[in-house]
């Protein structure tokens, strides 16, 4: 398929109003921007921090991830796609998904041959492991997105400093960052 005929929905997370302004998550901007390189019509759906979990399960979408605990950590971005009715939950399957489905749309390859040698050090062990991804013939880049995801996932602590929190949800919000990184909040 060369374009999709129906949009395709695409669920990201929402932050500060405006929210088209301040996207700022990793992985949701991995997806958009493989969307925009493919040159695919899509409409944001855009998902409150505390409600990602509802929307994921009304969605029929597992968990993509599990903390150390073995308990779902539901994540975005989400992708849905009316033409091949098909629902997605993670970036990087989101990304194989449009090269697949869509291989002459856009720009180009979003996996063109190349070598990726990148490899963090050992201190940076996943604290929110992530799940094994069926890679096939992107398997280079699977093991990239995994080492990316290793070093992002050691310095979160420094990436939500100032993070831009809707207020309707930011108490919230903390409360369940505080919940994932296993302490106690101070009143």
């Amino acid at each position: 398929m060369s374009t999709p005929t129906i949009p395709l929905t695409y669920y990201d997370i929402a932050m500060r109003p405006p929210v088209s302004k301040t996207c700022c998550s990793p992985n949701p901007w991995k997806s958009r921007m493989a969307l925009n390189f493919k040159s695919l019509p899509y409409t944001t759906t855009w998902v409150p921090l505390p409600a990602i979990p509802k929307v994921r399960r009304n969605l029929d979408l597992p968990a993509c991830r599990k903390f150390a605990d073995g308990t779902d950590f539901h994540t975005l971005p989400i992708l849905t796609d009316p033409n091949t009715d098909t629902k997605i939950g993670d970036s990087f399957d989101i990304a194989t998904y449009l090269q697949t489905t869509y291989p002459t749309s856009g720009t180009g390859d979003l996996f063109p041959p190349q070598t990726l040698d990148f490899v963090p050090r050992q201190e940076f062990a996943q604290l929110i492991p992530l799940s094994e991804q069926s890679a096939g013939e992107y398997e280079e880049y699977a093991r990239f997105n995994r080492n990316v995801d290793a070093v992002f996932t050691a310095h979160v602590v420094l990436a939500v400093q100032g993070m831009p929190l809707d207020p309707a949800t930011e108490e919230e919000t903390k409360r369940e960052f505080v919940r994932r990184a296993g302490c106690r909040r101070e009143s």
